[in-house]
């Protein structure tokens, strides 16, 4: 039960639109907020990203609270936006600290290289909508192209438009098989235009 614990998470994490958090200017730019997808064309690297991803099981009427905190680190990853389609590519490195109740069970540090990925995106005001995934990997046996899918997460746009911040916030309640999962995914990414 604590291998599926902890994978759990980092699987909801990593076909989720990641995430971290760095200060906003206090002068923001508003007029950067309501751009139209073109704006976003050109190369965009990794700058930052921090999730924090609780899942409260309910199996058989036992109860387990997971609480992991993942931070990237080691960043070479660009996001290159066409007009309507994006591209990645770089490497990266997962922090991933996991709590089950309460109890602080591990810590590890994945490595990922040679990261590629491609898929489409919208922009309705200051929500953008992505197809596809972000990160290409293979995790316990099972490559992320099988978990596509549309993610929504609003952005803010700072330093002239340089700075681009998403913040995602998301609850997932799945049944199956006896077992109810309620996950809670808070996340923020911060890229920067190249």
């Amino acid at each position: 039960m604590r291998k599926l614990l902890f994978y759990l998470p980092v699987f909801i994490f990593l076909t989720a639109f990641t995430c971290d958090d760095e200060p906003l200017d206090s002068d923001i730019d508003t007029s950067f907020n309501t751009p139209n997808t073109g704006f976003f064309t050109g190369d965009w690297e990794a700058v930052t990203f921090d999730t924090t991803i609780t899942t409260l099981t309910d199996f058989d009427g036992q109860e387990f609270t997971s609480v992991s905190d993942i931070e990237g680190e080691n960043f070479d990853y660009i996001i290159s936006f066409a007009s309507d389609t994006y591209t990645t590519s770089g490497s990266y490195d997962l922090k991933v600290v996991v709590s089950i109740n309460g109890e602080a069970q591990n810590e590890t540090v994945q490595s990922y290289e040679n990261v590629s990925g491609s898929g489409s995106y919208s922009v309705n005001g200051n929500t953008m909508t992505v197809s596809g995934t972000f990160f290409e990997y293979e995790f316990d046996g099972m490559e992320s192209s099988a978990l596509g899918g549309e993610q929504e997460a609003e952005f803010v746009l700072s330093d002239n438009g340089q700075t681009m911040t998403f913040n995602q916030n998301q609850e997932i309640i799945q049944n199956a098989g006896g077992i109810q999962t309620v996950t809670t995914v808070t996340s923020t990414t911060v890229l920067h235009k190249l």
